[in-house]
């Protein structure tokens, strides 16, 4: 490792690059996959019956974001 341009540094610890891998299935059919976990969580829509309900999406890692909101819109929105 160069440390001459930190010249107060003298003494670094050995350092290693790690790189891992995660497994990327691939869900053929997003929407179908978005109504089947929606359906997990919400098994029964009565609860969500004359409620406000937020919809928040993260939107790192996900290939398909679009058409993953919408799915998930579509499938609160007749149960509201």
């Amino acid at each position: 490792m160069k440390t001459d341009l930190c010249p107060r540094v003298t003494d670094l610890p050995p350092v290693a690059v790690v790189e891992q891998e995660f497994a990327r299935p691939r869900e053929p059919d997003v929407r179908a996959a978005v109504f089947r976990e929606m359906h997990r969580i919400f098994p029964d829509a009565a609860p969500l019956l004359d409620k406000v309900v937020g919809l928040t999406m993260p939107s790192r890692g996900i290939r398909d974001i679009q058409t993953v909101v919408r799915a998930a819109v579509e499938f609160l929105k007749p149960r509201w």
